[in-house]
């Protein structure tokens, strides 16, 4: 995934061409998000998406004036599944969520971490949630209720 520090510089753009990177975040920003370098938890996270040309523009040019910089990346599309909710009144409805899975394996096995949320930035302390992975072993016969 395409990341790099916003600044007034040339750098290889997606293409792998040499290019403003200023100019490209203007022109492509339908599909980008910006983010501040030093923070976390989805803190600060700005996604075209969700505003104004203008809106956009203005975030820029605050990137570019905050001496902790800021990076843009390529937006990634986050699939929406449904999920089964449990209402106020304790019924069953389901809600769409995005969901993101990651996967490491190593030697020593496979590690799995899943995030869901109701919102384009999936991430905890943003009202997500880590969503649970079972691993199971099949038994060596199936048994049925009767036997």
């Amino acid at each position: 995934m395409w990341t790099r520090i916003l600044s007034d510089r040339r750098t290889h753009l997606p293409d792998g061409q040499s290019g403003d990177p200023l100019e490209y975040v203007r022109r492509e920003h339908e599909t980008l998000v910006l983010k501040p370098n030093r923070a976390c938890g989805g803190e600060g996270v700005v996604l075209r998406q969700a505003m104004s040309r203008a809106e956009w523009d203005a975030a820029i040019e605050a990137a570019l004036a905050d001496e902790n910089r800021w990076v843009v990346q390529q937006l990634t599309s986050i699939p929406v599944s449904e999920f089964p909710i449990a209402g106020p009144d304790g019924q069953i409805h389901s809600e769409p969520f995005y969901a993101v899975m990651g996967i490491a394996a190593t030697k020593f096995g496979v590690a799995i971490l899943g995030r869901a949320s109701q919102k384009h930035v999936v991430n905890v302390s943003q009202r997500g949630g880590i969503c649970v992975v079972v691993l199971g072993h099949p038994p060596s016969r199936l048994i049925g209720p009767n036997q």
